[in-house]
């Protein structure tokens, strides 16, 4: 071996570890995919690069035996550099190209490839290689499990030696741990303030978006917001009389007809405890807010708890609304006065809604 080889082989190794190092600890899998496409292109010295993950394969990874599974038949981009027509989300296509071949557990290996043009979503462009005719390809690994796919557009071939390519093979091993371990703490992060039964934000999720909330309100303008707190009526009876089990289908069920499927993309439902529910509204005014109410309201009361074996019209719901402008009320003032509402509500009878403004505090209405 030449001294010259020897030189550039420890150079590229002394790269691939300073690359590596840049794409561990990301909080989020965004972050970290991130990392990895601005590291991989400095390593190689290319103009671009992207990260395709195994939507299904990362989702069921940590309930997974490392062991080799069935490659993917689509992969979904997640982080790119150098490619502006490319977003987030992009889906390409598989098939038995290259790409299927780095993805194979037991063949996957790195590889100069001739660019095969692969079919794309919708919308998407036809090529995601203009200009570039050649791409190096590698797997993203976490043990003997391949997460993804590295790609690196080139002009050449010659471009990327055999050093370089051994670099970024050894890179990508990193970074398909790093990747994974990314995946694991957000997802952890995610359960930590979620509601095992019905997906919503739990009272931990409820007290952190409610501040937060407050305090991005506070820092722009005087915006108002609105919380709606709900309690289930004659819950009690349903668990006495269908027991249990039945009760939480029924949660379940309310959860998804009558709260998530009435509320906007952007408010905040949560549980907060057994049958008692809340949603934040951010940036709604108080007959707004009584308008979300009242369908969540009507959501309950027509919710197909048939479906799990309790008569449909059993449960009703009793509903606070109160309205506020950050800066001039703290979140437990809200809560409190929220709650107060609520129990009022329930006081009047079933499927009742109750409003007020708790920065003027003027007196609850019936909507």
């Amino acid at each position: 071996m030449r001294a010259r080889d020897v030189v550039v082989s420890s150079v590229t190794v002394r790269d691939a570890m300073r690359a590596a190092a840049s794409v561990v600890g990301h909080p989020t899998r965004q972050r970290a995919a991130n990392a990895v496409v601005r590291a991989a292109v400095r390593l190689v010295g290319a103009p671009r690069a992207v990260v395709y993950l195994d939507p299904h394969l990362i989702g069921a990874h940590a309930a997974m035996p490392p062991t080799p599974a069935r490659p993917p038949t689509e992969l979904f981009l997640l982080a790119s550099v150098g490619q502006p027509r490319l977003r987030a989300g992009y889906a390409r296509a598989v098939a038995d190209g290259w790409l299927g071949d780095v993805l194979r557990p037991r063949r996957a290996s790195a590889g100069i490839h001739r660019r095969e043009i692969a079919v794309a979503s919708a919308g998407a462009p036809a090529s995601p290689w203009p200009g570039l005719p050649h791409a190096v390809a590698v797997p993203l690994k976490s043990g003997r499990l391949v997460v993804g796919v590295l790609v690196v557009g080139i002009s050449l071939p010659s471009e990327v030696d055999a050093s370089r390519l051994a670099a970024l093979s050894g890179f990508a091993k990193v970074a398909g741990a790093g990747l994974v371990t990314a995946i694991r703490h957000e997802e952890a992060a995610r359960l930590a303030v979620a509601d095992p039964l019905t997906g919503l934000l739990n009272r931990a999720g409820f007290d952190r978006r409610l501040r937060e909330e407050l305090d991005r309100d506070h820092r722009a303008v005087a915006v108002p917001g609105a919380l709606v707190m709900m309690d289930l009526d004659r819950f009690k009876y349903v668990n006495d009389t269908w027991g249990h089990l039945a009760g939480d289908a029924v949660v379940r069920v309310i959860a998804r007809f009558a709260i998530r499927a009435q509320v906007r993309s952007y408010d905040v439902p949560c549980r907060i405890g057994g049958d008692e529910f809340a949603v934040i509204l951010p940036h709604t005014n108080l007959d707004d807010a009584v308008a979300v109410a009242e369908r969540i309201s009507r959501g309950v009361a027509n919710a197909p708890t048939e479906t799990v074996g309790v008569p449909r019209g059993t449960i009703g719901a009793s509903l606070g609304v109160v309205s506020f402008v950050a800066g001039r009320v703290g979140p437990d003032e809200i809560l409190a006065r929220a709650d107060q509402i609520m129990y009022r509500a329930k006081r009047r009878g079933r499927n009742v809604v109750l409003a007020d403004d708790i920065t003027s505090y003027r007196d609850g209405y019936t909507a």
